[in-house]
């Protein structure tokens, strides 16, 4: 299995509702965990935001023990995205 087959099931399985298992057709999942553990130090390139924005959302969410730190647009947009061990005034500054 290609690299990039393996991006595209973990972002199934992390943006969607099916388990691990169901993903790689296994009991267990180890295989998808296994195929798939890179993906996670995978950081994806944002340009730096240089417009004004109506309203800009932030959000956090847990995944797993790290919190994700989100920003985005009124129009959907995402500006900022930051990995924290929980959410605090220095995480989000």
């Amino acid at each position: 299995m290609t690299r990039r087959e393996q991006l595209r099931r973990f972002v199934i399985w992390l943006t969607g509702k099916l388990t691990q298992a169901e993903i790689d057709g296994t009991a267990t999942g180890r295989t998808f965990r296994r195929d798939t553990a890179w993906c996670w130090a995978v950081q994806p390139r944002l340009e730096p935001a240089t417009e004004i924005h109506h309203a800009v959302l932030v959000d956090g969410i847990w995944v797993g023990t790290w919190c994700l730190l989100i920003a985005i647009s009124d129009n959907g947009e995402l500006l900022a995205w930051q990995w924290c061990g929980r959410e605090t005034t220095a995480a989000w500054t």
